[in-house]
């Protein structure tokens, strides 16, 4: 286990903080951690999109068109035909870590259909 020295100020403000909304400083790190890690976990997604769709897509084309490929810090990580095998290995190399994984297409951004649904009464 880490241990964690915190700033005076910013222990002393925690704790105020936790007492004044009934909650324990303990719960209150974990929850403000969780929300930065998550918000670290979507940026870093953000930035492999970014990268997958204007630095590596038209090479991975070529390679991997209909393949899954797992982006990690700006490359390919690892790729197969099969999206579950992907994310198992992915899973056990890099654990919680946001990874993207995308299925190589002829173009670089993923293309959503919607269908629409008629309402209206039974007659």
């Amino acid at each position: 286990m880490t241990t964690i020295t915190l700033e005076p100020t910013l222990q002393t403000k925690l704790e105020q903080f936790a007492q004044s909304i009934n909650q324990s400083v303990e719960e209150m790190i974990n929850q403000a951690l969780r929300q930065y890690l998550d918000e670290l976990s979507r940026r870093k997604l953000e930035a492999e999109i970014q990268v997958y769709e204007k630095k590596l897509h038209a090479r991975l084309k070529k390679s991997h068109l209909g393949q899954f490929v797992a982006i990690h810090q700006g490359k390919l990580v690892d790729a197969d035909a099969d999206c579950g095998e992907l994310f198992l290995r992915i899973e056990k190399s890099y654990g919680d870590l946001a990874i993207l994984i995308r299925q190589v297409q002829a173009t670089p951004h993923e293309i959503y259909q919607f269908h629409g649904i008629r309402m209206g009464q039974n007659q």
